[in-house]
């Protein structure tokens, strides 16, 4: 850590946080949400993170600001049903036990990985042709993701891992 990362926070913050978590400035995002122990993924549900995560099968923890990432998250939770969203008190704040209940929720219960990762397994077909579909559908061939290449230098993402 750099102390130009460590002024934003708190005296004594960095070593209460120290030996549960981790601050990082920048992270490679599709290799931390492609990492087994990643059990969910704490978004403002932008465009490109919202692609990262269903991509890799990841569910959500939606905690949107502003613009698209209102209408991304209400597909992540409402359409395709891999995440929940996160709601605000009545002084419209998002409190601690607010993002405990849902972390509990969605790790409770197995239905939203499932959802996940079906969506995961369907994403190599969207945008293709009914032919196109088929093709792949029959083992024609291997459908990738790996060429997609996004700016994953973001801020606002939390990593939840199993222990």
């Amino acid at each position: 850590m750099t102390k130009v990362t460590t002024a934003y926070y708190p005296d004594g913050y960095m070593d209460r946080v120290g030996s549960r978590g981790r601050i990082v400035s920048w992270a490679p995002q599709q290799k931390v949400l492609a990492h087994p122990s990643v059990a969910c993924f704490m978004s403002h549900c932008g465009w490109n993170s919202t692609l990262e995560g269903v991509t890799n099968g990841v569910p959500f923890l939606c905690w949107p600001y502003f613009s698209d990432q209102f209408h991304n998250a209400t597909y992540v939770c409402d359409i395709w049903r891999t995440g929940l969203g996160l709601e605000k008190d009545e002084e419209g704040i998002i409190t601690r036990g607010e993002i405990k209940s849902k972390v509990e929720r969605l790790l409770g219960d197995e239905t939203y990985k499932v959802k996940a990762l079906d969506i995961k397994e369907k994403m190599p077909l969207i945008g293709l042709t009914l032919c196109e579909r088929e093709f792949v559908l029959a083992g024609g061939y291997n459908a990738s993701f790996e060429s997609i290449n996004v700016n994953t230098h973001k801020a606002g993402h939390v990593y939840v891992t199993k222990r």
